[in-house]
């Protein structure tokens, strides 16, 4: 069957064009419909491909739904994308850089509350931001009284919700609903769309409020806020390499990344030799232990990955226990400390005789 241009309609059912597709086959030069708007194609695989978007969206409205919707999503500001690199297990860091988005976050809270705010408090609403569990408890302490507390939880409470609404202002609202959380995601969502100015509506906003803090929830929502400007601050985070080596708990990294919203990586050559050992490579798993031993980190792999170094120890004591270690001591971290001789020679020992 030779080349041809046929008509199909941008709006097709499924039933039109499995027909089309029928009379394509069997080299006939008519169709029996001629519907308005019309597309050019010339292949039987874009009429397949067309019938399988048609199963998505069945009817004219549907297509056509998506389609101003994806155009106009299209006009929105593009999200914050993250990009870090060079963890090297160190945990705290890497979840202080995931909690302030290495200071999107700052930038966002100094933007709504403006130069009025003094620095000292917009500084505190960052860091409630990035610690809402841990901070949360000593800000409350500052207000023994009830009344204080009240209105310390209003003024927060508005000030997170502005926030909150700047940052989602990069999304769909229906992107925003699907980020709330359980349980008291319409709630959020009643106060993010908040109009302040339409007095009809200003006894009924402020109630939302008082109520919140009167039924004793201020706290569960300020905590959800919080999770929640995180999540809509940051688009999609980038792990550009080396997540193993050196810090104490790659691990945790690991756990943390695997229940973020959108992350990919690209895998430096640290993690590609944890991948060689955990596939089970000889020369991975020695390069690995050497690794961890010349940064003291080798508790991390019997404590949270399972594999005793008894027999490592043993056989590095029976061979060069009594040798000069001075070269093969492991580099130590003041702030994991303090470490015993004997802890610094059975690193050594073992660094030496894995490197061996």
């Amino acid at each position: 069957m030779g080349q041809r241009t046929i008509k199909v309609p941008i709006f097709a059912t499924i039933i039109q064009l499995r027909t089309l597709i029928q009379a394509l086959q069997k080299g006939e030069n008519t169709v029996p419909w001629v519907p308005i708007p019309l597309l050019s194609t010339t292949s039987v695989a874009e009429l397949k491909y067309l019938s399988l978007l048609a199963r998505d969206y069945p009817t004219q409205a549907a297509a056509a739904s998506a389609v101003i919707s994806l155009e106009a999503t299209a006009k929105l500001p593009k999200g914050t994308e993250h990009y870090i690199s060079d963890l090297h297990g160190e945990d705290e860091a890497f979840i202080h850089l995931l909690n302030s988005a290495s200071g999107v976050i700052r930038e966002k809270v100094d933007l709504v509350l403006g130069e009025n705010v003094p620095k000292a408090i917009r500084a505190e609403l960052a860091t409630l931001i990035y610690y809402p569990a841990r901070k949360l408890p000593l800000l409350k302490a500052r207000y023994p009284e009830r009344f204080e507390l009240e209105a310390w939880y209003r003024q927060t409470l508005l000030r997170l919700i502005d926030v909150c609404r700047f940052v989602s202002s990069k999304h769909t609202r229906e992107y925003v609903r699907s980020c709330l959380p359980q349980g008291c995601g319409h709630i959020i969502d009643e106060l993010l769309h908040a109009h302040f100015e339409d007095h009809n509506k200003t006894l009924y906003y402020g109630q939302i409020v008082g109520s919140i803090i009167a039924n004793d929830r201020a706290d569960a929502f300020i905590i959800r806020l919080c999770e929640l400007i995180k999540r809509l601050a940051v688009d999609k985070l980038h792990i550009i390499g080396d997540l193993f080596d050196r810090g104490p708990r790659p691990d945790l990294i690991l756990d943390r990344l695997m229940t973020h919203h959108n992350v990919d990586f690209q895998w430096g050559n640290h993690d590609v030799v944890w991948m060689g050992a955990a596939a089970g490579s000889a020369l991975c798993c020695c390069t690995v232990l050497k690794t961890t031993l010349a940064y003291h980190n080798h508790g991390m792999i019997e404590d949270f990955y399972g594999i005793n170094l008894r027999h490592l120890l043993r056989m590095a004591e029976q061979y060069y226990g009594n040798e000069d270690l001075t070269i093969w001591m492991p580099h130590t971290d003041a702030t994991r400390g303090p470490y015993t001789d004997g802890m610094l020679h059975r690193c050594a020992v073992m660094h030496k005789a894995i490197t061996i």
